[in-house]
């Protein structure tokens, strides 16, 4: 029988392998670490940037400085201004962490999800896609949410690494919610299509505990 232990091991390993898309200041906010006491103005307004520094680059001194709201300002003034500027997918992306890191967690999902719906191909979005697997799953403990999320990314990545890791988180958040039959349905369907994967290994061992 798995054990709830193997099972954390399990998810530890798989956020382990997704690390790399995690920003520290993400990782931090999801190990619960107390946050400082940053500075609140009832009603920020940005300042108008200089042309030599875009509002994008103004936004991110106001987080280094603590000013959160007005840094939420100016990623917004960043999104009404520049919707087809470059810095728009980034601004999204950087938008989604600040709601994260102060534990807005829905308005995080919902602008990362808005990244991808409006940019599906940027290079961020896989990213924030996985951002908001570990959301819904960790701090929103909604799965059933993370699973469409993870089948969404598979549907759009079926052959790339985020489509592998996808296929591999999905078996592993059946477990976590004691649906065995259809973790291992998950996990076969994961050795079909990726016998030599990365977590292949891993999903036999995970396939024989659920026997």
């Amino acid at each position: 029988m798995l054990s709830r232990a193997y099972l954390l091991r399990s998810c530890r390993a798989l956020v382990l392998c997704l690390g790399a898309l995690l920003s520290p200041d993400l990782s931090a906010a999801e190990a619960d670490r107390p946050t400082a006491k940053v500075e609140v103005n009832s009603n920020p307004k940005p300042p108008h940037a200089p042309n030599s520094v875009s509002a994008l680059t103004l936004a991110r001194d106001f987080v280094a400085a603590g000013k959160m709201d007005a840094a939420r300002a100016a990623y917004q003034a960043v999104l009404n201004k520049l919707s087809a500027s470059q810095e728009w997918p980034q601004a999204l992306f950087e938008l989604g962490e600040l709601y994260y890191s102060s534990r807005q967690w829905r308005k995080a999902v919902d602008t990362w999800q808005t990244l991808a719906k409006s940019h599906p191909r940027d290079p961020l979005t896989p990213q924030a896609l996985w951002l908001v697997v570990t959301t819904q799953s960790g701090p929103l403990n909604d799965r059933r949410a993370a699973l469409k999320t993870v089948e969404s990314i598979y549907q759009q990545y079926p052959r790339t690494e985020s489509g592998e890791q996808a296929r591999y988180a999905e078996a592993v958040i059946y477990l976590w919610n004691g649906e065995k039959l259809r973790a291992r349905k998950s996990l076969g369907r994961y050795l079909s299509d990726y016998p030599v994967g990365k977590f292949s290994k891993a999903s036999q061992t995970l396939l024989s505990k659920t026997q």
